[in-house]
């Protein structure tokens, strides 16, 4: 005995009652909802007949804690509100979109007329912008339910209007294809007879469409109705018809690159819940009549209409906040059928195939993973041990998946026997081949990736993206860089809510730090989450109190600034490069700080006069000469000429942005800080060999989105392997005490190391290397960030990495005979060469994220660095 499970709903934003009256029941199913968007689940045993309020407040905070976090994390992302602290976090209801579309909902029936009373009468309840009730009565043999549906419509208080249309060919596709051709609204959101929708089901609908505007379909959450007999909760234990409760969007603009495995579009949802834009029916056709109930094929209507939309190029979401409650069958004889003919995915792969001969590997492999996971792996587990299910049900769906490609071929024959008695559909029922629709894709640049910044604090989404096929975006909140967040939108418009989600979803840690000073310490993390959890633990079950609904002032740098009588030297090192110049040069004028700084331009070529003449159009700029070529003989005489306490050094094809020079050298507050290396991102994304050098080692030049620090112990912990400097930054951002250049143990950088030179780098990681040695402290302030153009070219981007293939050789040599390290044998002898066999096997076994020519000249360049 199973059941029977008591099936309800809690909100756990406002007060918990209890639940009495169970007295029949084994458990209780609670679907729990945060201001009213649906979470999860709780399940609990039912004592003494009933639910305490006190027992599920417990369950909520036990199974649902994070999913709450989550929920008031995008909430007060996307109202603008980040920063509060978790209590007052956890008060921000969800952002709705101002101006939302008009539905009309669709019900397809047939002689089920107390099933339909049910239906109409939550329908009527619906919130938002619900148009009009379509009831298409399927050839019903009955005039039931066409007394049901206009005794409805002739009463005098109803929200909107309910109409009555007779389709006499019998299946649910023609019936569907006649709601299309009836409703007037440009949304048309789909259910079944034997559904009792949510209140707020045609609001959120609505909101989807609203809040992305490319979105051709949208799909909802299905959850039981009631769980009182044995076949209901057997049908929930196969599967059942709900898909989570976390959004999903797919889209792929190009068809060719839609994976085999999301050719299988059951996981996206179910008919009796789905909604499409009126459009996308005359681009893609309308569903196919030899598929769905009431054909010999007996389903997957819903599930081809979903896979062509995808395969053509449009967007489909899944929106957990669109549900709807169902009615499983109630008897085994019954839900014995209805497994059999979940089979009908194969008659919906048939179809598929024949309209799209292209996609048969694919459909192959996911028929193959369909069978195995389905059905005979459940059906040997069963054999193997105790079941749940009984083993009728494997042998139905069995027989259904081996009658299914065959009953397509038939029932298409019988729709088109159909269609020939009845005349000319009124809509096109003949189905439309589906096919790649590449759009825009095809017009614009492919791949090209747009780099923004987001301010938490003055949040507007991601507005101008349009152009792009990708972006990366990097988070900030008062002045502090939280991390990247990586968001496809295939050349459309990305909605703040879902932008938001995203957000959460790669920064969830970070994001519950923001209303302290220390959110950028992650050993102060956990007590972040404890804080947070604690809040949860006290909001739930309890109405919002009055409160603070503004987030706490923040400090933007975590650190203490550093006294304003240092002075700071800022040394550009330079070759030919005016516009590179003259752009870096504007952005560090533009700095706003309170003590004496000095721009100093080491010009490597100075025969040319060009960079002179950029730096005359900068009059408090100093320009040194350098005429001997490499970066480590312009940094030199830059860093000799320089007068201030604290030298920085970057490239002249950096920009820097507002505040960046304040926290870069704040730690020199420590008298134990030597060095400090900030976090260098890409100014833009748009070419094939920037995207690459993004990706290249550790990301690009950046160093991550936490700060660390290094010192002598640090240098001594590598045992046996080489100190790895090379993950500390770059000079391309980073700063000096002036006296560190002075001292005998450490000195001005390595001129034989660097770009300009044999050696192609190592200058920097050289630099560190003796700057520990000595004893000093290097410290990585990621919020101390700069804007450093790619190279690009995929020429200009080889000869980078051929350079700094050279160059780690070259410091490890350097290692070796200057300061007689002997890990540089080891390192080079055996870490190295392990490490490009590595990369070589992972692109044998398929990983080709990183090319063969790529991995190929980084191991030349490892060698040509011997001799350099």
């Amino acid at each position: 005995m199973l059941g029977p499970i008591y099936v309800g709903e809690a909100e756990a934003a406002q007060a918990l009652q209890d639940i009495s009256g169970l007295e029949t029941c084994l458990k209780a199913q609670i679907l729990v909802r945060w201001h009213g968007v649906p979470i999860g689940w709780v399940h609990l045993p039912v004592r003494n007949g009933r639910i305490t309020a006190e027992r599920l407040k417990r369950a909520i905070t036990d199974r649902l804690s994070w999913d709450i976090l989550r929920q008031g994390l995008v909430n007060t992302v996307a109202a603008g509100k980040a920063g509060l602290p978790p209590a007052a976090m956890l008060d921000v209801k969800p952002v709705r979109p101002s101006k939302l579309p008009k539905v009309s909902v669709a019900v397809c029936t047939r002689d089920r007329p107390d099933d339909l009373a049910l239906c109409l009468s939550a329908i009527l309840k619906l919130k938002g912008p619900v148009a009009e009730v379509v009831i298409i009565d399927n050839a019903s043999k009955t005039g039931a339910v066409k007394e049901l549906v206009e005794k409805t419509a002739a009463r005098s208080d109803l929200p909107f209007e309910v109409r009555y249309v007779r389709e006499d060919r019998p299946g649910l596709d023609w019936a569907r294809n006649r709601a299309i051709l009836e409703s007037r609204s440009e949304i048309i959101a789909f259910t079944d007879d034997d559904v009792v929708v949510d209140p707020n089901w045609a609001l959120a609908i609505a909101e989807a469409f609203a809040g992305d505007p490319d979105l051709s379909a949208v799909t909802g959450l299905v959850v039981p109705y009631e769980l009182e007999t044995d076949a209901q909760i057997m049908f929930e234990l196969n599967g059942g018809f709900s898909r989570g409760f976390e959004r999903k969007r797919l889209h792929f603009p190009d068809a060719e690159h839609m994976p085999w495995y999301d050719f299988g579009t059951g996981k996206l949802g179910t008919g009796a819940n789905m909604a499409f834009r009126r459009s996308v029916f005359a681009e893609i056709g309308v569903f196919d009549p030899a598929l769905d109930v009431g054909t010999p094929t007996n389903g997957a209507g819903d599930l081809e209409m979903f896979f062509r939309v995808l395969f053509n190029g449009k967007a489909l979401a899944y929106e957990p906040s669109a549900m709807v409650w169902h009615r499983h069958r109630r008897d085994f004889a019954t839900l014995k059928r209805q497994i059999g003919d979940n089979g009908s995915v194969f008659a919906m792969i048939a179809r598929s195939v024949s309209q799209s001969p292209d996609s048969f590997g694919r459909f192959l492999r996911l028929g193959r993973s369909w069978a195995w996971t389905g059905i005979f792996r459940p059906a040997i587990r069963g054999m193997v041990a105790p079941r749940t299910l009984p083993a009728e049900l494997y042998g139905a769906h069995l027989r259904g998946a081996l009658r299914g490609p065959s009953s397509y071929f038939r029932s298409k024959k019988l729709a088109q026997q159909i269609a020939l008695r009845s005349g000319a559909s009124p809509v096109q029922a003949a189905p439309v081949a589906a096919g790649s629709s590449a759009g825009d894709a095809d017009r614009r640049p492919a791949g090209e990736c747009a780099v923004r910044t987001i301010d938490l604090a003055d949040y507007n989404g991601l507005p101008d993206i349009a152009a792009y096929n990708w972006a990366k975006a990097y988070v900030t909140y008062a002045g502090v860089l939280l991390g990247p967040v990586d968001i496809v939108n295939h050349y459309h418009a990305v909605s703040p809510v879902r932008l938001a989600e995203k957000i959460v979803q790669d920064l969830n840690g970070k994001m519950l730090c923001l209303h302290a000073d220390d959110g950028a310490e992650p050993q102060r993390h956990g007590a972040h989450w404890s804080e947070a959890y604690a809040a949860v633990a006290d909001r739930i079950g309890r109405p919002a109190r009055r409160r603070a609904a503004t987030a706490p002032a923040r400090d933007a740098g975590g650190a203490e600034a550093l006294s304003a009588d240092q002075s700071v030297s800022i040394v550009i090192g330079t070759f030919d490069r005016p516009d590179d110049l003259r752009a870096c040069l504007k952005s560090l004028l533009a700095q706003e700080t309170p003590r004496e700084v000095e721009i100093i331009v080491a010009d490597n070529h100075p025969a040319s006069g060009i960079t002179a003449l950029v730096t005359s159009e900068f009059p408090t700029v100093r320009r040194v000469e350098e005429p001997r070529q490499g970066v480590a003989y312009a940094r030199n005489a830059g860093i000799v000429a320089s007068r201030g306490d604290i030298i920085v050094t970057i490239d002249d094809d950096v920009e820097v942005p507002a505040g960046w020079l304040e926290r870069l050298i704040a730690p020199f507050a420590r008298r134990d800080v030597l060095g400090v290396t900030g976090n260098v991102l890409p100014y833009e994304l748009k070419t094939e060999s920037q995207q690459k050098f993004e990706a290249y080692g550790n990301g690009g030049l950046g160093r991550g989105f936490y700060r660390f620090e290094v010192d002598r112990a640090w240098f001594d912990s590598f045992g046996l392997n080489s100190v790895q400097t090379w993950n500390l930054g770059g000079t391309a951002n980073s700063a000096y005490r002036a006296e560190v250049f002075a001292d005998p143990d450490v000195g001005l950088m390595e001129e034989s190391l660097g770009p300009g030179m044999p050696s192609g780098v190592g200058e920097d990681i050289y630099l560190f290397y003796r700057i520990l040695k000595a004893g000093g402290t290097i410290l990585y302030e990621p919020t101390a960030y700069l804007w450093h153009k790619h190279r690009r070219t995929m020429d200009a981007l080889r000869r980078q990495i051929w350079g700094y293939s050279k160059g780690f050789t070259s410091y490890q040599l350097t290692t070796l005979f200057r300061d007689r390290d002997f890990r540089a044998l080891l390192n080079l002898f055996v870490y190295l060469p392990k490490f490009r066999l590595g990369q070589v096997w992972r692109w044998v076994r398929g990983d080709r994220s990183y090319p063969m020519k790529l991995i190929a000249l980084e191991w030349y360049g490892n060698f040509a660095g011997y001799p350099a």
